[in-house]
């Protein structure tokens, strides 16, 4: 018995729409799908490249900025050592506050001077090796005095140390109202203690 197999016009169409649909997801699966995939990859690549972008010209901008505060802070360094006086003797540091005392008309009871302090000048907050930057220290001077005198004279002293003597700080002082051997108020007669800082450059 033979058998015979004919292929109708509907058959043919039905392989020609199927050939058609394999084209399809062949070229879905090995043209389009990739070629989406790659253009996601690109896109994911240039948003990372323009984030770093934007981080350099941030760096840059700010390594500017540094540098620009960096070199104010090393001009107002350079003024502020200029207006200091060089490490003095305790010897000169008592002729000093005791010759101003004398001239507002303040008499000197006591002066101690404690050991003075170190410390390199850092010309900004993170700077490693400021004494080499800067060539010195900074040298602090703590001076305890006692005197007597009126309020207006002590006050007198204030101004001329502001005025005069910017390296000189005042830290604390006290008044005590004088009464003489018969219980007598003394307004001109007051005893002072104060404490003053005295700041010095060791080159």
């Amino acid at each position: 018995m033979k058998i015979t197999t004919k292929i109708t016009a509907r058959d043919r169409f039905f392989l020609a729409l199927l050939l058609i649909v394999a084209i399809l997801a062949g070229a879905a699966k090995f043209l389009i799908l990739p070629a989406l995939n790659q253009k996601a990859d690109l896109e994911i690549e240039l948003a990372d490249l323009e984030m770093q972008k934007k981080e350099m010209e941030y760096t840059i901008l700010t390594g500017d900025r540094a540098a620009a505060e960096l070199n104010l802070a090393q001009q107002q360094l350079a003024a502020s050592i200029k207006a200091l006086p060089v490490v003095l003797s305790n010897k000169e540091l008592d002729e000093l506050i005791t010759g101003l005392e004398l001239q507002c008309d303040l008499f000197p009871d006591s002066l101690t001077i404690q050991d003075a302090k170190e410390s390199p000048v850092l010309p900004y907050s993170r700077a490693v090796g400021a004494a080499k930057m800067t060539g010195g220290s900074l040298v602090t001077s703590t001076l305890n005095v006692k005197c007597t005198g009126n309020q207006t004279d002590f006050l007198r002293l204030m101004d001329i140390l502001s005025e005069q003597y910017h390296y000189i700080r005042l830290t604390k002082f006290a008044v005590t109202d004088s009464i003489d051997d018969v219980h007598v108020f003394n307004p001109t007669d007051m005893e002072i203690s104060c404490s003053f800082e005295v700041y010095m450059y060791l080159k």
